[in-house]
């Protein structure tokens, strides 16, 4: 709506002062409200952190759903590499975000005949999420807008943690680290 109303603010010539007055409140509007949606988007909007006592079993969870997401279209191979229990304060909603935008990259960009590989580890103070998979011959070349990657970046942010994706030879692996649990 935001481009038919300036688009037309470009072609009448006759539009009274009122009515284009009124094109541009509109097109303000909408404006406004792609920023909120996009503001949800990329970040989340406010965080709400949990006190997780055993928050291993929230990690369990979350691999257990990547896994079932997948598992039909995909060689899944899992672990959660660390035995005891663990406690920390975890935003649920920001890491669902986080699985959401790894499972919709494997679904968009994996080869389907080769192994996605996620592995959840407890480094220090910290966690590492690492996910990685061979990108599908005709995927290669596709352009990304990278959103999914930005959300990441900013809630890895929000946990003092890091972001890095390597993209080598056909093979992709994001790693993140949330550090402030």
């Amino acid at each position: 709506s935001v481009m038919s109303y300036t688009e037309l603010l470009g072609q009448k010539e006759t539009l009274t002062v009122e009515e284009q007055q009124e094109y541009r409140c509109l097109v303000a509007q909408k404006t406004e409200q792609i920023k909120k949606l996009t503001d949800i988007l990329l970040d989340g909007g406010h965080r709400e952190p949990s006190f997780f006592e055993d928050a291993r079993l929230l990690f369990e969870q979350l691999a257990d759903e990547f896994e079932s997401e997948l598992e039909d279209r995909f060689q899944i191979s899992s672990e959660l590499a660390f035995v005891t229990a663990f406690s920390g304060n975890f935003d649920v909603g920001d890491l669902r975000r986080i699985f959401d935008n790894i499972i919709s990259n494997v679904k968009k960009y994996a080869e389907p005949s080769e192994p996605v590989e996620l592995t959840i580890s407890k480094k220090d103070e910290g966690i590492e999420i690492r996910q990685s998979n061979r990108i599908a011959k005709d995927k290669q070349l596709q352009e990304s807008y990278k959103m999914g990657l930005n959300s990441i970046r900013r809630i890895a942010q929000n946990y003092g943690g890091t972001v890095e994706v390597r993209d080598e030879n056909g093979k992709y692996e994001i790693m993140i680290t949330l550090s402030n649990i």
